[in-house]
Parts: C-alpha cells; sequence; structure tokens
C-alpha cells in the first residue's frame, strides 16, 4: 500500500498514444445469487430470450448533434501544452473528449474514438472530474490499492487524499468457516457510482459497499472519510446472520452519498416511461422492464427514443434497430442482439451532445451510441465524459 503523496506523473505528454468504478433505478429483490463480481467489471450476460431479425439501422455520415469541428481533431497544440489545455482544446475542436480506464493507464479519446493523449500512465478506477473556473482536476482509486487520488491536469501533480480501510469480514473476503483470508480491497465492494459520492465544498468522500447489489446484499458497509485530516469512520449497515461475525452492530450511516452529477430519469411523452433525456432534448435513453433477464443481477433490455419523430429505438452492439412501440411482445423479445442492461450500470449522454456512455452491454461492454444510428464498441473497462 503506498502512503503519503504519490511522484509527480508528466505535466505533458507530447503525443497521442494509440492505445477510463461504475445507474439506473435499483432492481427489484429476486432469488439469492452467489456473490457479484468487482464493480468495475461488466456482469456477465445471461441467455438471451427468443428474440426476431431485425435490419440494422445504417450509421449517419455524422451524428445528428454533433458540434462542427473548428479545428484539425484531435488539434496539434505546442510541445509545452498541458494536460489540461490538450484536453479543452479536444473538446472545442471535436464536440466532446472521453476519458477511458484501460489496464495501461487513462486515455483520452475523441468522439471516433480516436487518441488524444494518455492522461494516467498507471490503471484507474472510479474516475470522476472537476473543471470549474480554472480548476481543471481528476479524482480516482488506484488500480492496485484503495488509495483515493487527486491529479491537477494543469500541473501534473498527483496526491493521495485518503486510503480506505481494508474490509475484514468473511463476507467480503470470502473465507470458510475457521479458515483466515487476506483483507479485501473496499473499492472491489463499489455496487454503483450512486454508492460513491465526493463533495469537495464539505472535504468529505462518502461510499456505501456491499458484498452484492443493493437488494441482494448480506453486508453493507459506509465509509465517511474526512479528506482534511484523512480520518476514515466506517459503519455496518446491514449485516445477515452469516456475516455478523466481526462485523459490529448496525447503525446508522455516517454520511449518505448524494451525488448531483449523475442523471435523472424523466417521464417522456408520447412514451409512457422514464427516460433519461439527452441535452437536445430530442433523444430518451430508458431500458424496458417488459424485456428483463434474470441471474445476480436483473437485466432490462436498452432502448433510445426519439422525442421528434416518436420511434423507438434498439440498442446492438451493432447498431440502433428501429421497432414498434405498439407490437412490443414479451414472447417475441426485442430484436437479436438488443443490450440487456443492469440497473447497476452507468448510462450518461456526454456534456452538451447527443452521444450516450452505455455500460453493461454483455460482452460488448462499453457503447458509446450516436442516434439515430451508430453505435461504437469503447476498449476499455471504463468511460466518463471531460465536462
Amino acid at each position: 500500500v503506498m502512503t503519503g503523496p504519490r511522484a509527480s506523473i508528466l505535466a505533458t505528454l507530447l503525443t497521442a498514444t494509440a492505445t477510463l468504478p461504475g445507474c439506473g433505478p435499483t432492481p427489484e429483490k429476486k432469488a439469492d445469487a452467489t456473490p457479484t463480481p468487482p464493480a468495475s467489471a461488466t456482469p456477465t450476460d445471461p441467455t438471451a430470450p427468443p428474440t426476431r431479425p431485425a435490419e440494422v439501422v445504417p450509421p449517419p455520415s455524422e451524428p445528428v448533434d454533433a458540434a462542427k469541428p473548428t479545428a484539425a481533431c484531435p488539434p496539434a497544440l505546442p510541445e509545452g501544452a498541458t494536460i489540461a489545455e490538450r484536453l479543452d482544446a479536444a473538446k472545442a475542436a471535436c464536440g466532446g473528449v472521453l476519458l477511458v480506464t484501460r489496464a495501461d493507464g487513462l486515455h483520452a479519446l475523441t468522439p471516433a474514438l480516436e487518441p488524444i493523449v494518455r492522461v494516467v500512465d498507471k490503471g484507474t478506477r472510479w474516475v470522476q472530474t472537476r473543471s470549474d473556473g480554472e480548476a481543471r482536476e481528476l479524482y480516482y482509486f488506484a488500480a492496485d490499492d484503495p488509495d483515493f487520488v487527486r491529479l491537477d491536469l494543469r500541473t501534473g501533480q498527483e496526491e493521495t487524499l485518503a486510503r480506505l480501510p481494508h474490509l475484514s469480514n468473511a463476507c467480503f473476503t470470502g473465507a470458510e468457516p475457521g479458515e483466515k483470508a487476506p483483507p479485501a480491497d473496499p473499492v472491489m465492494f463499489l455496487q454503483s457510482a450512486r454508492d460513491l459520492d465526493l463533495d469537495l465544498a464539505a472535504g468529505v468522500l462518502c461510499l456505501d459497499l456491499g458484498d452484492r447489489n443493493e437488494n441482494m446484499a448480506s453486508i453493507r458497509v459506509n465509509l465517511r472519510v474526512d479528506l482534511k485530516t484523512r480520518k476514515v469512520e466506517q459503519r455496518t449497515t446491514l449485516v445477515s446472520d452469516e456475516c455478523k461475525k466481526g462485523a459490529g452492530r448496525e447503525r446508522e450511516r455516517a454520511c449518505e452519498p448524494a451525488r448531483k452529477d449523475l442523471p435523472e430519469a424523466t417521464e417522456v411523452a408520447g412514451l409512457g416511461q422514464y427516460a433519461v433525456v439527452s441535452p437536445s432534448g430530442r433523444w430518451a435513453y430508458y431500458t424496458d422492464e417488459l424485456f428483463e433477464q434474470s441471474g445476480d443481477y436483473i437485466y432490462y433490455a436498452a432502448f433510445v427514443y426519439d422525442t421528434e419523430a416518436k420511434t423507438a429505438h434498439a440498442i446492438t452492439p451493432e447498431g440502433l434497430v428501429k421497432i414498434d412501440l405498439a407490437a412490443r411482445d414479451p414472447a417475441k423479445g426485442p430484436p437479436e442482439g438488443t443490450c440487456y442492461i443492469p440497473g447497476e450500470a452507468e448510462a450518461r449522454w456526454m456534456p452538451g451532445s447527443d452521444r450516450l456512455i452505455l455500460d453493461g452491454c454483455g460482452a460488448a461492454g462499453w457503447l458509446l451510441v450516436e442516434p439515430p444510428g451508430r453505435v461504437q464498441k469503447i476498449e476499455g473497462y471504463g468511460a466518463v465524459a471531460w465536462p
């Protein structure tokens, strides 16, 4: 486990490289199941129900709302440009920037998934961005330990703000009765983005951890981290009989995650469902509970709705497939290849753009969805937009 501030990383990277923990409504409790895999891993997609073939809508020549480039994308900058300057310039020129976690680091990509710059040269988890006033910062957990880190993109300076305590309860470590297992990394038990809240104004990091998702957990732990003193308060908020040994008594949370940067679903006229509306207001992302799969997670089929044309399109890794809303039939299922998304997965529109970052589409993993047609696979195990 590393202590103290991390060594400075390069303040700038001169060229791009070819080579960024884990939202929707909480799923209804089903049958008990085996422990959840790490939150950063995409849950395995169960066997799909019967499907019907359909024609994939061909991709448009360019996204319907794509910002017109004002310069080459990505733009060429002087050798002394900082990472913050490179990201801001690329956002203006390309219409947006994706930050994608890969095993070899955190990469900035254009909306066409072309490289801009490698921002961090090692693995990261649960990346969060801050771009307020002159501030250009990233916050994340290290890939190999529970250190919470701040990176100033203007200077390249990296600082460890806190270290989370490891978890010793057998329901986290997987130890059998009478067996002693190494303590578990707490970051592995973040179940969704809504379980992690960074409140910079209050100087508090708040987390809810569970051995499984909220409705199926046998034990849940709340952590409140004071970023000024680095003191961590840990409370057990839920514990079942099989997890009671060493868990402590159940108590109220020391803090409650209440993120303000995650999208909220609203009821969409003409659709009859709650959906997350795109920045332009034309498109709305939703999952349809009429098409359900279940296992350790609950999965629902994923769609986008055109609020102008009043048409719906199933999301597949190969593209969008137009459907007849009036003819939906759970016995037949959605179009072949439709993504089934777990409730804990993330779905966010990029700022100022009708591009959807979607997690959890089975083996395809993370997708960049650009209505009305194009869908791109994001090679990585996490993605957020530069604000």
